[in-house]
């Protein structure tokens, strides 16, 4: 995987990679379990 970051400091930013989910910072939380869910539905 490459590294990325989102445009904006503080702002919600989710990639996945695979089977490798993760979050920016800890206002991507709620963007990431949403995204965790749907993958898993």
């Amino acid at each position: 995987m490459d590294y990325r970051k989102g445009r904006l400091p503080l702002r919600p930013f989710v990639v996945v990679d695979r089977n490798l989910y993760t979050g920016q910072n800890p206002q991507s939380s709620q963007k990431l379990a949403e995204r965790l869910v749907a993958d898993l539905r």
